[in-house]
This record gives C-alpha cells, sequence and structure tokens, in this order.
C-alpha cells in the first residue's frame, strides 16, 4: 500500500484540474504581429508567446538601422494575458562591431512548434560566415533562449567583434565600465 501526504495528494489534484491553466502555451503566429507598436507587420513576419513575454521576428519587415531581415524586431511583457508595448528596436547577433554586411541569404525554419516550446532557426551569412541562430521560448518561461553559432565557410582566418545586441525602445541604457 502506498502512502501519500495530504500536501502531496493536494499537489497531484490541483496539477489534474488546473494543470491546464496552470501555464499559458506557447504559440506561433504568421503575419502582422499582435505586439502594440511592433515592427513586424509583413504577412510573413513570425511572433512568438507564451503567456510571460512575446516577441517577433522580421522575416520580411525592414529592421531599423540596416539590421538584416530575420532580427527580433519586437519584444514585450505579457500581463494578464494581455500583450504590453513594443520595448525593443531590435535584438540579434551583429557581426563585427555593428555592421551586418556583407549579407545576401537567409533562411527561418520552425524547428518545434508545440504547447510546450518554440524553437526558430534563424540562417544568415556575413560574407562566407555562416550565421545560426535558435530562438527559444518554452512556455512557463519568462525568459527567451539565443544561441548563436558562427561558422566560418571562407579560407581567411577573421577577426570579427560579435556579440548578441539589444537595442531599447524606451527606458535607459547605462556603459559598462571598462
Amino acid at each position: 500500500m502506498h502512502k501519500f501526504s495530504k500536501s502531496a495528494v493536494a499537489t497531484l489534484v490541483s496539477g489534474l484540474l488546473l494543470g491546464a491553466s496552470a501555464h499559458a502555451d506557447v504559440s506561433i503566429t504568421q503575419g502582422k504581429t499582435a505586439i502594440p507598436d511592433g515592427e513586424a507587420t509583413h504577412a510573413q513576419d513570425i511572433t512568438v508567446k507564451n503567456e510571460h513575454v512575446a516577441f517577433a521576428l522580421a522575416v520580411e519587415s525592414a529592421p531599423p538601422w540596416g539590421v538584416p531581415r530575420g532580427t527580433l524586431v519586437d519584444l514585450a511583457a505579457v500581463k494578464n494575458g494581455k500583450i504590453d508595448l513594443d520595448r525593443v528596436a531590435f535584438a540579434d547577433f551583429i557581426p563585427n562591431s555593428w555592421s551586418a554586411w556583407p549579407n545576401d541569404r537567409k533562411s527561418i525554419d520552425i524547428v518545434e512548434d508545440s504547447d510546450e516550446k518554440a524553437v526558430i532557426k534563424v540562417s544568415r551569412n556575413f560574407d562566407k560566415v555562416d550565421i545560426t541562430t535558435w530562438y527559444t521560448l518554452e512556455a512557463g518561461s519568462d525568459a527567451i533562449d539565443l544561441k548563436t553559432v558562427m561558422n566560418n565557410q571562407g579560407e581567411d582566418d577573421l577577426e570579427l567583434e560579435s556579440g548578441h545586441t539589444i537595442w531599447p525602445d524606451t527606458g535607459y541604457q547605462f556603459a559598462v565600465p571598462a
């Protein structure tokens, strides 16, 4: 005979009765973003959302300042089921300080689209360097996981200053000392 504590039974019952409402599913939609003030307005753009956060990728909309397409251009908190205002101009992996050129190809693939997780893979080039970024949002998470890999397809060694960059639409920026 199994013995269960009252709290274990209460947790099990709560999970069975409230499990579906304990967290909202992750969703991927295509088209003009539902994020208020969003820049992703093209029919091919992608918005990913859960109960805490929503973000949009500019598949065909033009990101600001010449950043290549495939960039995260909208990011908002989700509060009480409602998407708040867009808070970023863009967030992306930018090679060679602010230069994303030459860039002449991109592909965007939905790797996973389930109630529990969305994974979008964006592949672009910087001349002969392939840059691939995976955007992952899981149900219940308040963070987007970004993973970027650069692969030099050319014969020359490159010295690139690279990194993830985020530029806010609102708020303040403070320089990091040193």
